[in-house]
């Protein structure tokens, strides 16, 4: 549905967190964009 595919995600090709694999490497960040530039300009 669109509710799943909403928000601003971080996808992690090169696996620089230890936690990412091949099935789990992409980490939400906010809700939309608008959000996600408030949390970088704070």
């Amino acid at each position: 549905s669109n509710e799943e595919n909403r928000g601003i995600y971080y996808y992690d090709d090169t696996y620089e967190f230890e936690s990412s694999t091949d099935d789990v490497n992409a980490y939400f960040l906010a809700n939309s964009f608008s959000e996600f530039l408030s949390m970088v300009e704070n």
